[in-house]
């Protein structure tokens, strides 16, 4: 029976739709289950409300008429280390390490996971790779405090106060580029997995090593009200904004070191309250519960990321041709994939809750917190006169005497597909649009961490105020969007 040309056109889209949504990658997938991202933005340092409350709300909330202003000093550390989930992040097909092969090695042609002449590799190369990425962040965060009540003579300032907090901080990134078991390296470069990565002709997402940062990373602002003070009772409320002191990413290395919110401008709600749970004059000592939320919304920025074409993962890294090129004259995948685009960012949450025990002069604090944020939402900047539209393709081989680059749009990471052509045989050149990119590959996927935190300190209230203190935390990953840490801090503070 003849099919009516609509028909089969209808139904061979339905297939692809079919097999795209079946493939081991597709931009909708569970957070669970999220692969083959470019970009992974990690948890600042300073965003820890539990770091920035302990022992401070003891007596900044409570100064005395003469003593409006206060300051505290908390230099933090924190280490975070992916685990073999977070391998599935960067990698595909749920793998955590890729095989490298050259069409040379015919009896790898089924299994490899990377065509190894992608990577400008040899032929006959072969070996495997995997990424362990590892992030240290270290710094001091300054925080001045100033009771706007009790220096100006104005009634709707009661209890209200302005706080300013600069963190300076430094950031230190590595991927974590391993590779092992290399057959038939060549003798030009690039002849490694590792040197494929570091490749000089690439503009963007390229993996060198550790890369280092020292910055300030943004300038808090906090005007607040303390609602209830009275009997280790404790209500206030603040509002600010953040703004951006440091550098953002600018796309050019994979993983790059990040302080502070990455360039962008954000708004700051938060709340923090104590309930006083014994009541017993005679006891020294005194049990609270206290929670703290604290959401901070972030503004959109231009920045640069690196994107793959709509399920073809690592489609970012394979070599591409301009149209009436060379065959030869190829272009990497990163330096015509990675766009200027407009960046809504997550509204970043930072909440904890525990319980204190607080005697005449020590405070002792346990407690469970959850950090998260959602998925970043990404925005084109130019339309479709920007490249890569109409002017690059997905390389191909070309028929024998043709001296024109051709296109195989059907090649993936693991293989190249043959040159497109007409019905004749005619080479076609089929080259990328716009419409191909996969925006969430580029974006930073929703995360959401679990905290289990404890801390000790001094605080003393007495002709001079001041507080000193240390504190540890261990942070888990709910999905493999966000990194294992811990961290320590110290503190400490004083009223005048």
């Amino acid at each position: 029976m003849k099919i009516h040309p609509r028909i089969l056109s209808l139904r061979l889209l339905i297939t692809s739709c079919i097999l795209c949504a079946e493939a081991p990658f597709q931009p909708y997938w569970p957070r669970e289950r999220y692969q083959a991202q470019s970009f992974l933005f990690t948890r600042p340092i300073f965003e820890n409300i539990v770091a920035q409350q302990a022992l401070w709300h003891s007596i900044i909330y409570n100064k005395q008429c003469s003593r409006c202003q206060g300051l505290q000093i908390t230099p933090l550390y924190q280490y975070a280390c992916g685990t073999h989930k977070n391998k599935y992040y960067w990698l595909f097909d749920c793998k955590t390490d890729l095989l490298f092969s050259g069409d040379d090695n015919i009896n790898d042609l089924n299994i490899r996971d990377v065509r190894a002449e992608w990577f400008q590799l040899p032929s006959s190369f072969r070996g495997q790779m995997t990424f362990n990425p590892v992030e240290h962040q270290a710094g001091v965060c300054i925080e001045y405090h100033r009771d706007l009540g009790h220096c100006c003579e104005v009634d709707c300032l009661d209890n209200c106060w302005l706080s300013v907090e600069l963190p300076i901080v430094y950031v230190k990134n590595d991927i974590g580029l391993t590779q092992w078991n290399m057959q038939h390296e060549g003798t030009v470069y690039p002849s490694t997995i590792a040197q494929s990565f570091c490749n000089p002709e690439w503009k963007f997402l390229k993996v060198c090593g550790a890369k280092h940062i020292v910055q300030p990373a943004f300038l808090n602002l906090r005007l607040g009200k303390t609602y209830y003070n009275k009997d280790k009772f404790q209500l206030l409320f603040y509002l600010g904004f953040s703004l951006p002191t440091s550098t953002s990413n600018d796309g050019s290395y994979m993983f790059y070191p990040v302080a502070g919110y990455n360039g962008h401008f954000g708004f700051i709600a938060g709340v923090h309250t104590q309930i006083l749970l014994t009541r017993d004059d005679s006891s020294p000592y005194s049990v609270c519960f206290f929670a703290a939320l604290e959401n901070l919304f972030l503004v959109p920025a231009s920045q640069y990321r690196t994107f793959d074409l709509l399920c073809k993962p690592w489609s970012r890294y394979l070599l591409y041709v301009k149209k009436h090129s060379l065959p030869q004259a190829f272009v990497p995948g990163v330096n015509i994939l990675t766009r200027n685009v407009r960046v809504e960012p997550y509204t970043l949450v930072d909440f904890a809750c525990g319980w204190r025990v607080i005697t005449n002069h020590w405070e002792f604090e346990l407690g469970y917190g959850i950090w998260g944020h959602g998925d970043e939402k990404i925005e084109l900047k130019c339309g479709a006169k920007c490249p890569p539209d109409n002017e690059y393709g997905i390389a191909g081989i070309p028929p024998l005497g043709y001296n024109e680059a051709v296109t195989a749009s059907g090649s993936t990471i693991q293989s190249q597909a043959p040159y497109d052509h007409d019905e004749q045989g005619h080479p076609v050149f089929v080259p990328i649009t716009e419409s191909q990119l996969d925006l969430l590959s580029a974006a930073s996927r929703s995360a959401l961490n679990h905290k289990i935190f404890a801390s000790i300190g001094h605080v003393d209230t007495g002709r001079i105020e001041y507080l000193y203190g240390v504190g540890v935390y261990i942070e888990v990953p709910q999905w493999r969007t966000s990194l294992q840490s811990w961290g320590v801090w110290a503190k400490f503070g004083l009223v005048f």
